[in-house]
């Protein structure tokens, strides 16, 4: 061999060997790095669950003071206009859930008053759920098919669940007060309660709730709640999907609807939690007061919950016998 083809060959020979006493070095690199990633990406899902549950502690705050004053129309019979939640449109004559009126609709009455003729057979054998929503803000299929699904699971109507109305309506504005949410129903919901049939009203708007911009979602009188599809895609992250949030958002408001808890009556089982009136202390239950809590551990369990638990079900029978 060449002495110029020696010294070539040495050369190399320390090259390589150079590179392989690096290898060790730079993997370890690596590793160090995607750590560095891992604890900066846990830590980024614990704040960001830590601020959506900051703002959702302030958002059951304002929804607590409108169930507040929703039960005391329930409780209250002089009906005087006084007494009458804030924002609903007109509302017909007060309404007590007992058993001489239950034959009764009031589609704008409290929250939670409509709870017998919603879960009961008679004197209501059909339920029509309409879903209206704005263009921009089309609902999750999947979603509403769980919503859908929940409804039918309790309620007992010999004449069927039937989905009719599905109106798409133009963006108003950015930002929702009571009144104008209620102004865009009266424009276009189709199906009110009438002869055998009640109805439920669900709107998806985009923006935001003007009383409580941080609201997700909120349950305005007996009949009708609304969504706020694009808070709803604001609280989503890296490990919960939009529709995880919003079917559970969909049942916690058909909850309320359905008087749940503790609204139109008082439980025999102690769920509610103290702190957040007319929910549940539950964090398994859907009607748990921080159902949109998007902490570290509610990522790695798939989200928030969205089903009723006993305590919620139990509740739920007792209102279909009558005994609530």
């Amino acid at each position: 061999m060449a002495a110029n083809e020696k010294k070539a060959t040495k050369r190399t020979n320390k090259f390589s060997s150079g590179v392989a006493s690096l290898q060790p070095l730079f993997q370890g690199g690596v590793y160090f790095l995607l750590l560095i990633l891992v604890i900066g990406g846990l830590y980024w899902l614990n704040q960001k669950g830590k601020e959506i549950t900051s703002r959702q502690q302030e958002s059951t705050k304002d929804s607590n003071q409108f169930f507040q004053k929703n039960k005391q129309q329930i409780l209250d019979n002089d009906g005087t206009s006084e007494n009458r939640p804030t924002g609903i449109a007109q509302p017909t004559e007060l309404q007590n859930t007992t058993p001489e009126n239950r034959n009764e609709v009031n589609d704008f009455g409290a929250v939670g008053s409509l709870n017998h003729q919603y879960l009961q057979p008679q004197p209501f054998s059909k339920l029509i759920v309409e879903i209206d929503h704005v263009d921009s803000v089309s609902p999750s299929q999947s979603s509403v098919n769980t919503f859908l699904s929940t409804i039918k699971q309790f309620v007992d109507k010999p004449d069927g669940v039937v989905r009719s109305g599905d109106n798409t309506l133009k963006a108003q504005k950015d930002s929702y007060s009571v009144q104008d949410l209620l102004n865009v129903a009266k424009t276009n919901r189709s199906n009110y309660s009438q002869g055998n049939m009640v109805s439920l009203y669900v709107l998806y708007v985009n923006g935001e709730f003007a009383e409580n911009t941080n609201a997700l979602g909120v349950a305005l009188n007996s009949s009708m709640f609304v969504i706020f599809k694009d808070k709803i895609n604001e609280a989503t992250t890296a490990l919960v999907f939009a529709p995880e949030i919003e079917k559970a958002v969909l049942n916690h408001e058909l909850g309320h609807l359905w008087g749940l808890v503790n609204i139109t009556y008082q439980s025999g089982i102690d769920h509610e939690d103290k702190e957040h009136p007319h929910h549940s202390k539950n964090r398994e239950s859907v009607m748990f007061w921080a159902v949109e809590d998007i902490s570290v551990a509610n990522l790695l369990r798939g989200g928030p919950p969205y089903q009723f638990d006993s305590a919620d079900q139990d509740d739920i029978e007792k209102i279909k016998k009558g005994v609530y």
